[in-house]
């Protein structure tokens, strides 16, 4: 434990150094955001597939049943809204365009207008127990 307290502000010196160096072979600036291990991608697709009784393999299936549909939308609607993971960051996660995660976040967040849909439900117990704060 104190090994990793002590390491702290050397690992937080090499990613200002890797993000500088970055930035100037791409000539733009970008931000580094480090997720603890439960927001990682695959735990987010684990919780919802848990939630709705089903394998993370259908979730990541092309499969348009709407339950599987739904889980997709609502993995895209926290990785972009709760995240900030790129448009094209999840797509390669769901192996599909960008423009179809573009449409997955808008329906998704369409669904959330509405308090007594069963997505809103099911939305907010998940963010519940990853922590993440609501967005409205």
């Amino acid at each position: 434990m104190l090994n990793d307290i002590l390491e702290l502000p050397i690992i937080k010196q090499k990613i200002e150094q890797f993000k500088t160096d970055l930035q100037a072979q791409i000539g733009f600036n970008i931000q580094v955001v480090v997720l603890p291990a439960s927001l990682e991608p695959s735990y987010i697709l684990d919780v919802i597939a848990k939630e709705l009784n089903i394998s993370t393999a259908i979730v990541l299936g092309k499969n348009r049943h709407r339950e599987y549909v739904l889980a997709r939308q609502l993995f895209t609607y926290i990785m972009r809204n709760h995240l900030v993971f790129g448009f094209t960051s999840i797509a390669k996660i769901l192996k599909c365009d960008h423009s179809t995660i573009m449409h997955q976040n808008r329906t998704f967040a369409n669904l959330l207008d509405s308090s007594d849909n069963p997505a809103t439900l099911i939305y907010n117990k998940i963010i519940s127990f990853l922590n993440l704060k609501p967005l409205v």
